[in-house]
């Protein structure tokens, strides 16, 4: 919708510019305007490709190269191999931990820091999570299993809802 007016006030100032040369009246500058608001609006509503680079200049973002892309897709991969086998097995074992860990570690290095940042709260709480189910296992019967039990079923569905594809998407809005 935003296009389509866009190309409504630019084709508006092309006819009002036809209208000014016709009755000559000074139509010159104001077709010198049009033009660079043409310009203008070209670059804005255009994606321009420099490069592995794409730019889209209504959003002031880069697309991401396919070796970036996949950077973000592997890393999601790992949170949605975690998040399968937690639901499989219902409880964060060591096995399962190693997954967000390698996705943590994975994004400290080549992802945005508001993604480090979400999956470093997750492996906090997936750490807890295991910990919790390691002390239940090794605790006998009593309340404070049952308050460690409660505890961890707390985090784990807590991990259960958690929502990956919603901070990621932000990132692979722009195809190349």
């Amino acid at each position: 919708m935003k296009k389509i007016t866009k190309y409504i006030v630019l084709l508006g100032i092309l006819y009002l510019t036809y209208e000014l040369i016709a009755q000559d009246e000074d139509g010159y500058g104001f077709g010198i305007i049009a033009l660079i608001c043409w310009t203008l609006t070209f670059l804005d509503l255009a994606r321009i490709k420099l490069g592995d680079y794409e730019i889209d200049f209504m959003n002031k973002k880069e697309a991401l190269s396919a070796d970036d892309k996949k950077l973000f897709i592997d890393n999601y991969d790992y949170i949605s191999s975690f998040l399968f086998e937690l639901r499989r097995t219902t409880h964060v074992t060591p096995e399962i931990l190693t997954y967000i860990f390698k996705a943590y570690k994975n994004a400290q290095l080549y992802l945005p820091n508001d993604i480090v940042l979400y999956l470093k709260d997750i492996c906090s709480k997936a750490s807890k999570a295991a910990d919790l189910y390691n002390q239940i296992i090794h605790t006998p019967d009593g309340s404070a299993k049952e308050k460690n039990m409660d505890e961890e079923l707390a985090l784990t569905l807590e991990l259960l809802n958690i929502d990956p594809a919603a901070i990621y998407r932000k990132y692979l809005e722009i195809s190349e």
